[in-house]
């Protein structure tokens, strides 16, 4: 068994022992948790990045069958190498095993982690993101299986206990997820759907900005 095995966010929640927290219980906790979210923090966007991601609807629209694979590597990879461009203390992996431990069935490959930069990957882990099709449930339910791996990494290969932060996609739609301690959230409830315009893709990277800048000041 794996991350795959958490097939959705409520079966992710109860078996890992995870309280949610929404804006309709609690909102406070919520805007407590989330305040880095809500920070202006704007970027402006490459020409590099802007040709890539433009290239990629193309693509991705003139498919037939608009696979995961097309959405990862079309969609989702501009924004996650513009951000990592910024940000060179840290590094962009693809598939890298986060075993962390097996009785819980917190192992496997999340689609991507963040961790610093250097010739092989290992912790700290700061970041996970999961792309899938339209089943947002689903995503979140391996996302969070992998936040939390990446948790008890951390926590049992360097002592340190890292907020560890999330992101599913579609390719055009982004979520963002925080798993502190015990507490998760999700944000924003609707998502970004980055298709839309521009000002929204320039929201999806300003929120990763703002996570790889935040994981940078704990290496």
């Amino acid at each position: 068994m794996s991350y795959k095995s958490f097939t959705d966010l409520g079966l992710a929640l109860n078996r890992l022992n995870i309280m949610w927290v929404v804006h309709t219980k609690n909102l406070d906790l919520y805007k407590n948790l989330t305040q880095e979210f809500c920070q202006e923090h704007l970027v402006s966007p490459t020409a590099t990045f802007y040709e890539l991601f433009n290239y990629g609807k193309t693509i991705y629209w003139q498919s037939a069958k608009r696979l995961e694979e097309m959405r990862k590597t079309r969609l989702i990879w501009p924004f996650l190498l513009e951000t990592e461009r910024h940000h060179p203390k840290l590094r962009v992996w693809e598939a890298v095993s986060i075993d962390a431990d097996a009785s819980q069935d917190l192992t496997g490959e999340p689609d991507y982690s963040i961790s610093k930069e250097d010739f092989t990957p290992k912790p700290p882990y700061f970041v996970i993101v999961e792309a899938k099709q339209e089943d947002f449930s689903a995503g979140w339910g391996q996302a969070l299986a992998s936040m939390k791996g990446a948790q008890l990494m951390n926590k049992n290969k360097i002592s340190k206990d890292i907020t560890i932060y999330g992101a599913v996609t579609t390719g055009d739609e982004w979520q963002f997820g925080k798993l502190q301690d015990n507490q998760f959230v999700i944000y924003p409830k609707d998502g970004i759907k980055v298709l839309e315009n521009d000002e929204k893709a320039k929201e999806v990277l300003s929120l990763l900005d703002t996570i790889f800048e935040i994981s940078e000041k704990n290496i």
